[in-house]
């Protein structure tokens, strides 16, 4: 299986999108027979046929789509018959994933310059004390104290006082580290290798990174145990 991806972080820093609710379940026919296909391509280690009869073997390589257990057998007293043909197959599959990293950042790069402005709210009202409502030095950040007056015996007053400081920086262009580059893909790619896998594990794996234009092109090379079979059901006729 081989996927590409091109990160999408800021800094050093990768978004993964959560979904937070899972889609209801659709009802299953349990007298609907079916078979069980392979999801992918991989080396089989264990059949656990639920229904039905069971078509590989334990060391057989398989092919995406093959029939691992059919749902169809023909028997010398009983015919015919159409079963679930449900159950596990366990095989060793291997995947090739790319991750494209951009080569350089933006940083920031704090100038020691900062400047404190100071306001006063009472109720609703603001009174600034300073004469320009902008920020006149260019980049900065900007974090906001607030502090609420009390009376002694702590007798809340309708008073606040804001306190701003902006911190000036400039920004640059720097190089992404390779080492960067292979952490920020990795966390992507390791959530990807995870969501394709509906039952299974990671049992070995390589990370590797070459230069690739102005960008790192990160790959991971991985071996994994997991559960390769899908039932499929017969169309009724």
């Amino acid at each position: 299986c081989i996927a590409r991806m091109v990160a999408d972080a800021e800094g050093s820093r990768a978004y993964v999108q959560v979904r937070e609710r899972t889609p209801k379940p659709e009802l299953v026919d349990k007298r609907q027979p079916g078979n069980t296909v392979a999801v992918r391509d991989g080396l089989v280690t264990a059949v656990q046929p639920y229904d039905g009869e069971k078509l590989v073997l334990p060391g057989t390589m398989v092919q995406e789509g093959q029939l691992l257990i059919s749902g169809v057998t023909d028997d010398e007293q009983a015919g015919t018959r159409f079963l679930r043909g449900m159950g596990k197959v366990y095989a060793r599959t291997w995947y090739k994933m790319q991750c494209q990293v951009p080569g350089t950042i933006r940083e920031k790069v704090y100038t020691g310059e900062e400047h404190t402005r100071y306001a006063i709210c009472w109720g609703t009202r603001r009174i600034n004390f300073y004469n320009s409502s902008g920020i006149p030095w260019g980049d900065c950040d900007k974090i906001v104290t607030r502090t609420k007056l009390t009376l002694p015996g702590g007798i809340a007053l309708p008073i606040t006082i804001v306190k701003e400081t902006y911190r000036c920086y400039e920004e640059r262009t720097v190089e992404r580290s390779q080492e960067e580059a292979e952490q920020l893909a990795y966390a992507v790619l390791e959530a990807v290798l995870t969501s394709v896998m509906e039952e299974g594990q990671v049992e070995r794996e390589t990370l590797t990174s070459v230069p690739w234009g102005d960008d790192i092109l990160v790959e991971l090379s991985a071996e994994c145990r997991e559960q390769i079979g899908r039932f499929v059901e017969i169309p009724k006729e």
